[in-house]
């Protein structure tokens, strides 16, 4: 099912449209994990359609309904397939459930609100986390980041099979700067 999902939102983004239960829902790592598998074996141009189509509509977006929220979790998944030189900007939005894989493209998340940054395994050096606060950010070993200035509330730490959470800011810091 969400793989069909996932088909329909790539589809319609790219045409500048948003489904209406991208406008009511909540979507989590796993469903953005599936939507970033979609759009990896889309062609080159299905991807360039979407991230348009994406930093379109938020340009656009609404406070009513979710809709800016879902888009911006979208692009946040997908930016490791993002194929531009200049950085996506995420301004003023607020997202429950982020999940950022691989090489991820600039970026700025400037003036955001995470609820849950899932960065395990991803390389964060080109995304700025400017005025953003990320409630719970998830981690590994080869988790990278540009700076300690995401500087999230708590850090789950996941290493073996096993999570340990800290939320000492001065843990928090000193695991950030050992991963930038």
């Amino acid at each position: 099912l969400e793989y069909f999902l996932a088909r329909v939102i790539v589809s319609t983004i790219s045409r500048g449209e948003v489904p209406k239960f991208v406008a009511r829902n909540i979507f989590g790592t796993s469903f953005l994990e599936t939507l970033a598998s979609v759009l990896e074996a889309s062609t080159e141009t299905e991807r360039v359609a979407f991230h348009t189509g994406a930093e379109r509509l938020l340009a656009e977006a609404r406070a009513l309904d979710r809709s800016a929220k879902n888009v911006a979790a979208f692009l946040l998944a997908t930016l490791h397939l993002a194929n531009t030189e200049e950085p996506i900007v995420i301004k003023g939005i607020e997202v429950d459930e982020a999940r950022l894989m691989g090489n991820a493209m600039p970026a700025i998340l400037d003036s955001c609100v995470v609820s849950q940054l899932d960065a395990r395994d991803a390389d964060l050096t080109g995304v700025e986390f400017d005025g953003t606060s990320v409630f719970t950010m998830i981690v590994n070993d080869d988790t990278l980041v540009r700076d300690a200035s995401i500087s999230p509330h708590r850090l789950v730490i996941v290493s073996g099979g096993d999570e340990t959470v800290e939320s000492d800011k001065a843990v928090i810091n000193k695991w950030l700067l050992q991963h930038s």
